[in-house]
């Protein structure tokens, strides 16, 4: 629930701000984010408490602005199944690996090195196809 809050929070330790309190008020940050069911509705409220700001940038230009907010499909290995679509964040690119906080979600390990070619991106320019470059306020 929240991969995108999750992502910012994951940001402002990237910054190396205590998320603590956001932690201990999770709830009051998934009613200001809506998105108890899902998806954060309300981007603005949420940067604006958090003290973020975001950027979005095109696919091509991730590894020039770290960290940055990837949504993709999280990797599955049904055929029939394309992934839930979900938001990571990426904190280093080296070569062509990237490191990205909650790749998985809950699924796998908290901090996952990626090779770029395996990351199962929406289509390119799509509406979904959303990638931010967050900075502190």
């Amino acid at each position: 629930m929240c991969c995108k809050m999750i992502a910012r929070l994951n940001a402002l330790v990237y910054y190396g701000k205590d998320i603590q309190q956001h932690i201990d008020n999770w709830d009051f940050l998934v009613d200001i984010a809506a998105c108890r069911n899902g998806s954060v509705i309300y981007d603005k409220k949420v940067d604006d408490y958090l003290g973020l700001h975001r950027i979005r940038i095109p696919r091509c230009d991730i590894s020039k602005y770290i960290p940055t907010e990837i949504s993709f499909f999280t990797p599955t290995e049904d055929d029939d199944f394309v992934g839930w679509f979900h938001t990571g964040l990426v904190t280093a690119v080296k070569d062509n690996i990237w490191t990205i906080v909650n790749y998985m979600g809950t699924s796998d390990e908290l901090i996952t090195n990626v090779p770029r070619e395996t990351i199962n991106f929406n289509e390119e320019d799509s509406m979904n196809d959303r990638h931010h470059y967050l900075l502190l306020k």
